[in-house]
């Protein structure tokens, strides 16, 4: 069972649609981030966020504590973290070739998570749901 995040020193605030659930997010992005920062062990806390105040409009977004800087998309953040040596750094151990292979994967995978979670499927005229 993973970690609750540690509310007594948080280095980090993540900021998400929907700052009162810090397993699951509202989006696959703040999902993946949380999951990353509970098995890291890094504490955060939650706030409540939006589009408008998020660096690149992308959520989550978190604001590092020591320096009150904001950073936008899981991704980017993660790698900061990695480059921090705050997150172990997953792909560390891939050749080049197969970094890249993931990379894409990645890209490709979040990209249509996106749609699939932000998206409502078009519906005739007329019809609720």
């Amino acid at each position: 069972m993973a970690a609750r995040p540690n509310k007594l020193n948080p280095s980090l605030t993540v900021f998400s649609l929907e700052p009162n659930h810090q397993e699951y997010g509202y989006t696959a992005f703040c999902t993946k981030l949380y999951f990353r920062l509970r098995h890291a062990s890094i504490p955060y806390e939650t706030a409540k966020g939006t589009r408008k105040q998020a660096p690149k409009s992308k959520m989550p977004y978190v604001r590092f504590e020591a320096t009150g800087e904001l950073l936008g998309d899981s991704s980017l953040i993660t790698q900061r973290l990695i480059d921090d040596g705050k997150l172990e750094d997953l792909n560390a151990g891939l050749a080049p070739e197969q970094r890249a292979a993931d990379f894409c994967l990645r890209s490709m995978i979040d990209d249509r998570m996106y749609y699939l979670t932000v998206r409502r499927p078009c519906r005739p005229a007329g019809e609720r749901g």
